[in-house]
């Protein structure tokens, strides 16, 4: 293991949040509706800009039920549109993977001990670094369980070009958005990230929410 790339980056990593880009998010959870096992995919494509915004386009998908919604990300506030009512709301949360994925997982992931590095590869035509993460704790949120994250950079800049995670989590953490899956206890969850576009110009319009509308997921 070459330790001075690894220190490299991990300094690389604490720096990933300065600057714009796009990203697209897939996951899959493995949930329980009504007691009947199913696979509910989940996709999140959309734009950051520093220090700590997003906003992006969810879209889920479960049994006969299936919505798209807004979401935008501004710190540790959420606001997202109801996918029925179309209104916008507004929940304070530390964290949620989902919603702001960099946001949540690249800290995690900078401070986690098991960090190493797993091989210079090739990715769509450019030289990347492979590290992996195990058994690292606090992505999910307080009641998620571990998670394995995987992590490519670009062998020249290192910016983040890709990311895989995966680990179980409670859908409480992941945003009001999945309460109505109605699965109960932890959830196996499997995300892949991929990053482009980075210092594009990326504009977030913070909506009007209602006072009645606020909530916490702390």
């Amino acid at each position: 293991m070459d330790e001075a790339l690894l220190e490299r980056v991990k300094v690389a990593l604490e720096a990933q949040d300065d600057v714009s880009f796009h990203f697209e998010l897939i996951a899959s959870l493995q949930a329980s509706f009504s007691g009947i096992p199913v696979t509910v995919p989940v996709k999140l494509v959309g734009d950051f800009r520093p220090p700590g915004s997003s906003t992006a386009e969810l879209s889920v998908s479960f049994g006969f039920v299936a919505f798209e919604t807004q979401v935008v990300v501004v710190g540790n506030t959420i606001y997202s549109q109801d996918p029925t009512t179309q209104r916008w709301q507004k929940t304070e949360s530390d964290t949620t993977i989902l919603s702001g994925p960099m946001q949540a997982i690249v800290p995690v992931l900078a401070g986690a001990e098991s960090l190493s590095l797993i091989a210079q590869e090739t990715l769509n035509g450019t030289e990347v670094l492979h590290v992996r993460a195990e058994n690292v704790s606090g992505v999910f949120g307080e009641s998620g369980g571990d998670a394995t994250i995987d992590v490519w950079l670009n062998a020249s800049n290192l910016r983040i070009v890709r990311i895989t995670l995966v680990g179980e989590v409670a859908l409480t953490e992941l945003g009001q958005q999945f309460e109505q899956i109605g699965s109960s206890g932890a959830t196996q969850l499997e995300v892949e990230i991929l990053v482009s576009d980075y210092g594009k110009e990326v504009v977030i319009v913070v909506p009007n929410v209602p006072a009645g509308l606020v909530r916490s997921c702390r």
